[in-house]
């Protein structure tokens, strides 16, 4: 095996070896992120929300 083919066979096993890392991660943390953004996009929606129901108080008050 010259030099060049050792070179893509450690490349080809560095590239296994990263996907399985990401694959092993993403299986971890992968409902953790989902969670979190569910919680991030119920947020919003409830800020949205209070802004609205805070400002019509506000101009009623104001009126």
């Amino acid at each position: 095996m010259d030099k060049a083919e050792q070179q893509i066979a450690n490349a080809q096993k560095t590239i296994e070896m990263v996907m399985q890392t990401v694959a092993d991660v993403g299986t971890e943390y992968g409902m953790s992120v989902i969670g979190a953004i569910v919680i991030l996009v119920i947020g919003w929606w409830v800020a949205g929300w209070a802004k609205r129901t805070v400002t019509k108080a506000l101009n009623r008050v104001k009126s």
